[in-house]
Protein backbone atom coordinates (compact mmCIF):
# COMPACT_ATOMS: atom_id res chain seq x y z
CA UNK A 1 0.00 0.00 0.00
CA UNK A 2 1.16 3.51 -0.63
CA UNK A 3 2.24 5.57 2.30
CA UNK A 4 1.19 9.12 2.82
CA UNK A 5 2.93 11.86 4.70
CA UNK A 6 0.36 13.06 7.17
CA UNK A 7 2.45 15.91 8.55
CA UNK A 8 0.99 19.12 7.22
CA UNK A 9 3.38 22.07 7.29
CA UNK A 10 2.73 24.86 9.72
CA UNK A 11 4.65 28.11 9.67
CA UNK A 12 6.81 28.78 11.57
CA UNK A 13 7.85 25.12 11.94
CA UNK A 14 7.51 23.84 15.48
CA UNK A 15 9.22 20.65 16.68
CA UNK A 16 6.53 18.14 17.64
CA UNK A 17 6.30 14.45 18.24
CA UNK A 18 5.27 12.45 15.18
CA UNK A 19 1.60 11.90 14.51
CA UNK A 20 0.49 8.44 13.52
CA UNK A 21 -2.71 8.05 11.54
CA UNK A 22 -5.80 6.81 13.32
CA UNK A 23 -3.94 6.21 16.62
CA UNK A 24 -4.11 8.99 19.23
CA UNK A 25 -0.89 10.21 20.74
CA UNK A 26 -0.12 8.72 24.11
CA UNK A 27 2.30 10.29 26.49
CA UNK A 28 5.56 8.39 27.09
CA UNK A 29 6.23 9.90 30.50
CA UNK A 30 6.71 7.03 33.07
CA UNK A 31 4.47 8.80 35.56
CA UNK A 32 1.75 9.06 32.96
CA UNK A 33 2.10 5.39 32.03
CA UNK A 34 0.08 4.53 35.12
CA UNK A 35 -2.65 6.90 34.00
CA UNK A 36 -2.39 7.21 30.22
CA UNK A 37 -3.81 10.39 28.83
CA UNK A 38 -4.71 10.95 25.25
CA UNK A 39 -3.19 14.22 24.07
CA UNK A 40 -4.38 16.23 21.13
CA UNK A 41 -1.70 17.57 18.86
CA UNK A 42 -2.62 21.21 18.13
CA UNK A 43 -0.08 21.53 15.29
CA UNK A 44 -0.79 18.43 13.21
CA UNK A 45 -4.37 17.17 13.33
CA UNK A 46 -4.99 13.49 12.65
CA UNK A 47 -6.61 12.73 9.30
CA UNK A 48 -7.48 9.09 8.67
CA UNK A 49 -7.38 7.56 5.20
CA UNK A 50 -10.82 7.26 3.75
CA UNK A 51 -12.57 6.82 0.41
CA UNK A 52 -13.05 10.57 -0.01
CA UNK A 53 -9.28 11.09 -0.09
CA UNK A 54 -7.76 8.18 -1.96
CA UNK A 55 -4.01 7.83 -2.30
CA UNK A 56 -2.95 7.67 -5.93
CA UNK A 57 0.21 5.99 -7.18
CA UNK A 58 2.86 8.22 -8.76
CA UNK A 59 2.53 8.71 -12.51
CA UNK A 60 5.49 7.69 -14.62
CA UNK A 61 5.48 9.92 -17.67
CA UNK A 62 7.47 9.20 -20.78
CA UNK A 63 9.02 12.28 -22.34
CA UNK A 64 10.44 12.41 -25.84
CA UNK A 65 14.23 12.57 -26.16
CA UNK A 66 15.71 16.05 -26.08
CA UNK A 67 16.89 17.46 -29.41
CA UNK A 68 18.96 20.65 -28.99
CA UNK A 69 19.38 21.36 -32.73
CA UNK A 70 16.51 23.86 -32.97
CA UNK A 71 17.54 25.56 -29.72
CA UNK A 72 21.16 25.85 -30.92
CA UNK A 73 19.96 27.37 -34.19
CA UNK A 74 17.82 29.86 -32.24
CA UNK A 75 20.81 30.87 -30.14
CA UNK A 76 22.86 31.37 -33.29
CA UNK A 77 20.13 33.48 -34.88
CA UNK A 78 19.71 35.54 -31.72
CA UNK A 79 23.43 36.36 -31.72
CA UNK A 80 22.88 38.00 -35.11
CA UNK A 81 19.96 39.98 -33.65
CA UNK A 82 22.14 41.10 -30.74
CA UNK A 83 24.86 42.19 -33.14
CA UNK A 84 22.36 44.14 -35.24
CA UNK A 85 20.78 45.61 -32.10
CA UNK A 86 24.20 46.79 -30.97
CA UNK A 87 24.75 48.36 -34.36
CA UNK A 88 21.38 50.13 -34.09
CA UNK A 89 22.16 51.46 -30.62
CA UNK A 90 25.58 52.70 -31.71
CA UNK A 91 23.94 54.74 -34.47
CA UNK A 92 21.20 55.99 -32.15
CA UNK A 93 23.93 57.27 -29.85
CA UNK A 94 24.79 59.95 -32.43
CA UNK A 95 23.07 63.17 -31.34
CA UNK A 96 22.56 64.52 -34.90
CA UNK A 97 20.89 61.25 -35.93
CA UNK A 98 18.70 61.40 -32.80
CA UNK A 99 17.46 64.89 -33.66
CA UNK A 100 16.54 63.77 -37.19
CA UNK A 101 14.66 60.67 -36.08
CA UNK A 102 12.86 62.41 -33.22
CA UNK A 103 11.80 65.32 -35.45
CA UNK A 104 10.47 62.97 -38.14
CA UNK A 105 8.58 60.94 -35.53
CA UNK A 106 7.14 64.07 -33.92
CA UNK A 107 5.81 65.21 -37.33
CA UNK A 108 4.31 61.74 -37.92
CA UNK A 109 6.56 61.15 -40.94
CA UNK A 110 6.82 57.34 -40.72
CA UNK A 111 8.47 56.97 -44.12
CA UNK A 112 11.29 59.32 -43.05
CA UNK A 113 11.76 57.38 -39.77
CA UNK A 114 11.90 54.12 -41.77
CA UNK A 115 14.42 55.60 -44.23
CA UNK A 116 16.64 56.84 -41.40
CA UNK A 117 16.67 53.37 -39.84
CA UNK A 118 17.32 51.74 -43.23
CA UNK A 119 20.29 54.07 -43.67
CA UNK A 120 21.96 52.26 -40.75
CA UNK A 121 22.28 49.18 -42.96
CA UNK A 122 20.84 46.49 -40.69
CA UNK A 123 20.73 42.94 -42.10
CA UNK A 124 17.48 42.00 -40.34
CA UNK A 125 13.91 43.32 -40.67
CA UNK A 126 12.98 46.07 -38.22
CA UNK A 127 9.46 47.03 -37.16
CA UNK A 128 9.33 50.54 -35.70
CA UNK A 129 6.59 52.02 -33.52
CA UNK A 130 6.74 55.26 -31.61
CA UNK A 131 4.69 57.37 -29.25
CA UNK A 132 5.29 60.80 -27.72
CA UNK A 133 7.04 59.05 -24.81
CA UNK A 134 9.30 56.58 -26.65
CA UNK A 135 10.26 54.49 -29.63
CA UNK A 136 10.27 50.71 -30.03
CA UNK A 137 12.37 48.70 -32.47
CA UNK A 138 11.54 45.03 -33.02
CA UNK A 139 14.30 43.18 -34.81
CA UNK A 140 13.31 39.75 -36.14
CA UNK A 141 15.14 37.01 -37.94
CA UNK A 142 14.53 36.68 -41.67
CA UNK A 143 12.00 34.02 -42.61
CA UNK A 144 13.41 31.52 -45.11
CA UNK A 145 11.30 29.34 -47.40
CA UNK A 146 13.27 26.13 -46.84
CA UNK A 147 13.99 26.65 -43.13
CA UNK A 148 10.96 27.18 -40.87
CA UNK A 149 13.22 27.46 -37.79
CA UNK A 150 14.90 30.55 -39.25
CA UNK A 151 12.06 32.75 -38.02
CA UNK A 152 12.70 31.77 -34.42
CA UNK A 153 13.28 34.86 -32.42
CA UNK A 154 12.96 38.59 -32.03
CA UNK A 155 14.69 41.33 -30.11
CA UNK A 156 12.64 44.27 -28.88
CA UNK A 157 14.39 47.51 -27.93
CA UNK A 158 12.23 50.14 -26.27
CA UNK A 159 13.81 53.53 -25.66
CA UNK A 160 12.22 56.39 -23.76
CA UNK A 161 12.52 59.88 -25.19
CA UNK A 162 9.81 61.85 -23.41
CA UNK A 163 7.65 61.92 -20.33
Amino acid sequence: MYSRNLHYPMYPPVPVTPVYPIYPQVSVNPVDSLYPQVSVNPVYPIYPHDADHPVYPPVNRQYPPVDPKIFSQSVKSFRLLMDQGSRLLNRLGDQNFDIKIMSAAQQGNKSEVDNLIKSIGLKVPVNITYTPSGITFELTTKPEAGNPQANCCSLTVHLKWGR
